[in-house]
């Protein structure tokens, strides 16, 4: 299964600037990012389980969007026996994602209060 979730179509849609966009799909990105790990934490004592991950692939013009990879899909596939989540490579996965969401909503935001601030000026 592979997942890019919605926003690429429906950010570039709406108009977004360009910082808005990247920032946007950085949050995205990390969302999901935060998502799997959750869920491979979840299933970390269900036996077979194969952790998912997440590719970031970096987009034309800016930004980044995740691609969900399945567990299961690959050379691990016939894995049998108790899970291969490592809680240590999990942790470091969710800081690395939360962080970079809290890097890209600081930028959302600065974008958006300057955008206001221009807006304010113009009148």
């Amino acid at each position: 299964m592979v997942s890019t979730g919605g926003l690429y179509g429906a950010a570039r849609s709406t108009g977004y600037s360009g910082n808005m966009w990247i920032s946007a799909s950085g949050i995205n990105d990390a969302s999901l990012r935060m998502n799997v790990v959750a869920n491979n934490i979840a299933n970390s004592n269900t036996d077979d389980f194969v952790p998912d991950r997440v590719d970031s692939v970096a987009l034309p013009g800016g930004g980044t969007i995740g691609v969900f990879v399945a567990g299961n899909a690959g050379m691990l596939s016939d894995y049998e026996g108790s899970s291969l989540t490592d809680y240590a490579t999990e942790g470091v996965n969710l800081i690395l994602a939360k962080r970079a969401f809290e890097a890209n909503a600081r930028m959302l935001k600065a974008e958006n209060e300057t955008s206001q601030a221009l807006f304010d000026a113009i009148g």
